[in-house]
């Protein structure tokens, strides 16, 4: 990477005017505004290009999704289409949210996205970063988790039909499925992927065993962690398994996925990383990429999400982030926030938590380093460990039968008396402390997110 390396920020009114969820616009905001105030927009390394919006058409979905389901997400936006197909679409209160203009934002996403792999392909830029671009999880012809049209998977696309061989990496904390699906027969394209293991986020897949079929096998790369897993996780990652895959395989573009979702400030997942953590990753990427292009990717913090990019652009381009500035008065007049998001405590895991998530981590990269070594030549640098769970020998308690039995009269009573339990979004893994803020802080806006999420085994909306 040179020192000077220009970088395409994918940025319009455009953009902005058709996004009209509360938390989507309040994120590309406050990473305008930050971007704005901090002066990066006006560095010659940065250039604010316009994405194409014709690249979002209906009939360019069409790529990857059904000319039904596009219509009929176009009907459900005009309030044309009945409960039951609302349903069938994956629209609902559990799922995905439908509002007015739903269409229009994720069809300007998948245009930013487009744009952003477009400037590759052409050779315009070697280095491009579309905030606007997190719908992973969007299938062919149904909604997922809040993500209508699946705007990443739709770019790589793009990148393969021009004939392109494409790497593509997933730091999101949880697993893109659809994309992988979509790709898993494709030797022209590696599929790295990061993210919490399946046991305890949403979706349910990533496993290390899904490793591709046909022509593609070994070409799909999954290393789930456990919860609490820290950014040493992410360095081991890149160094002992995305490194050298990306060596051997030689792609011409590598589009990375990059939301806040595993920060430890997240209430989206239990991984524990920092912002210090992303950059080093994205810069290595850089240094080892002919051709990058960066997409914003997920999170619930607006501010987290603006912070982390104004320090990977900053990093990228060669200059100095402004790691622990206190944010311009401009930004808190208009936002409301005090303080970085980093200044807040960051929660204390207990030394199990840290010891499975170390065993975890170290079982999973012998696995993958071991299956990939014939094909790829991988070093084996990870050790052989037992099964995670047995560090966990303390035997279980000893109940001791009550002196007496219970009337029926006394139960009710306790019955009545006991607190009702309230509905937890995760029965599985450690969990995060609250932020101390209010309901709603940091979002930018009171209204809802149109963006769901699923942690274990039930779903979860954002407030």
């Amino acid at each position: 990477m040179t020192p000077e390396r220009p970088i395409a920020l994918l940025w319009s009114d455009a953009l902005r005017e058709a996004t009209t969820d509360p938390l989507e616009a309040a994120r590309l905001a406050q990473s305008y505004a930050l971007l704005d105030l901090y002066g990066l927009l006006g560095w010659r390394e940065v250039e604010v290009v316009a994405p194409d919006m014709a690249l979002g058409a209906a009939d360019a979905l069409t790529a990857f999704h059904e000319p039904s389901y596009v219509h009929a997400v176009e009907a459900l936006d005009s309030g044309q289409a009945t409960l039951w197909s609302a349903k069938a679409l994956g629209f609902g209160a559990e799922s995905t949210p439908s509002f007015i203009g739903m269409a229009a934002q994720a069809r300007a996403y998948v245009a930013s996205a487009q744009t952003a792999v477009r400037l590759l392909t052409t050779g315009r830029h070697t280095l491009s970063y579309a905030l606007a671009a997190n719908q992973p999880q969007a299938h062919r012809n149904q909604s997922a988790n809040g993500d209508i049209f699946n705007d990443v998977l739709l770019a790589l696309l793009a990148a393969r039909r021009a004939g392109h061989r494409v790497a593509f990496i997933n730091l999101e904390a949880e697993h893109p499925q659809a994309i992988q699906a979509q790709f898993y027969e494709d030797n022209g394209l590696l599929f790295l992927s990061l993210h919490e293991a399946p046991f305890f986020g949403y979706p349910g897949s990533g496993e290390v065993s899904e490793i591709g079929v046909g022509a593609g096998q070994g070409y799909t790369v999954n290393l789930p962690l456990a919860p609490g897993s820290e950014g040493r996780s992410l360095r081991r990652f890149w160094q002992e398994l995305a490194a050298p895959l990306l060596d051997r395989f030689e792609p011409e573009i590598v589009v990375l996925l990059m939301g806040t979702t595993a920060h430890y400030h997240e209430a989206l997942a239990h991984l524990v990383f920092e912002i210090a953590d992303y950059v080093a990753f994205v810069a290595a990427v850089a240094a080892a990429a002919p051709r990058l292009a960066i997409l914003g990717g997920d999170g619930s913090e607006p501010l987290l999400t603006a912070q982390l990019a104004v320090s990977t652009i900053a990093t990228l381009v060669g200059r100095t982030p402004p790691a622990r500035a206190p944010l311009p008065h401009r930004f808190v007049s208009q936002f409301g926030h005090n303080e970085r998001v980093e200044n807040r405590k960051r929660p204390t895991l207990p030394p199990s938590y840290e010891q499975f998530a170390a065993i975890h981590l170290e079982q999973m990269l012998h696995t993958l380093q071991k299956g990939l070594h014939a094909q790829w030549g991988v070093p084996i640098t990870a050790e052989a460990v037992a099964d995670p769970l047995s560090f966990v020998t303390a035997p279980p308690p000893t109940l001791e039968p009550p002196a007496r039995a219970i009337t029926p009269q006394e139960m009710s009573r306790l019955e009545e008396a006991r607190p009702q339990r309230r509905a937890r979004k995760s029965d599985h893994g450690p969990r995060h402390p609250p932020p101390s803020s209010k309901k709603g802080e940091g979002s930018g806006s009171g209204g809802r997110s149109g963006k769901r999420r699923r942690r274990g085994r039930s779903r979860r909306g954002r407030g």
